[in-house]
């Protein structure tokens, strides 16, 4: 069994005669190792023996962003334009003499845009970084001044699988990202090339000691 001293790990404790004290004979943590070269958009901070601190945000994926940036613009201008009807309808001004539109309907479309918005911009200036010690993974996120911490235990880990969630009958942008199996699956990061997605898998399942799962590269090839 495996305690803890602090924040650092330790076997057992031995006495010193001597001096007539207990100290622990701690575990040598190998988190100093790590596969090169390390992707875009990954970066890796070692933090003495027992803590390693990877930060991470996205990038590649110019198409898919651009792809939404112009879907979002011309959703917008649609709302713009459900509002200003509806407004004209209020005050009569309207020359489309059918039914007004439904309030229900211009909040749905407005609200539809604000959750793709938030979506959107916390995919394109988001910043992660997963913090590995030797009992936990925690995740800080930001977003400007917002901020947000979570901490997984190792215990609950169960696998680190590799995932594709984009241009499976979905969409035209191959994409990958990096699920937690668990007693619930985790997502850490979505959307993202083959390659960052399969080497933090690696690295977190050498961290915890489980087995990886990635997609073979030859499904990776035919988009499978």
């Amino acid at each position: 069994m495996n305690y803890l001293h602090g924040d650092r790990p330790f076997r057992e404790l031995c006495f010193d005669r001597e001096r007539g004290i207990f100290y622990p004979i701690p575990i040598r943590l190998n988190l100093m190792h790590y596969p090169e070269p390390v992707p875009k958009g990954l970066s890796v901070k070692p933090l003495g023996q027992y803590r390693m601190v990877i930060d991470y945000e996205r990038t590649g994926m110019d198409e898919m962003n651009i792809f939404l940036m112009v879907w979002l613009s011309l959703w917008t201008v649609g709302c713009l334009g459900l509002l200003v009807a509806y407004i004209e309808g209020l005050q009569g001004t309207s020359v489309n003499t059918s039914e007004p539109i439904p309030l229900v309907m211009v909040i749905f479309f407005w609200a539809a845009d604000l959750v793709a918005a938030i979506v959107l911009i916390n995919a394109l200036f988001s910043k992660q970084s997963f913090h590995l010690d030797y009992a936990d993974l925690t995740i800080h996120t930001k977003l400007w001044r917002w901020h947000r911490t979570r901490k997984i235990p190792k215990s609950n880990i169960q696998s680190v699988v590799q995932i594709k969630d984009g241009d499976r009958g979905k969409d035209s942008f191959p994409s990958w990202g990096l699920q937690l199996k668990g007693k619930s699956s985790i997502t850490l990061i979505f959307r993202q090339p083959y390659e960052k997605s399969e080497w933090l898998g690696q690295m977190i399942a050498d961290w915890a000691k489980l087995p990886f799962t990635p997609i073979p590269r030859k499904a990776k090839r035919f988009g499978r």
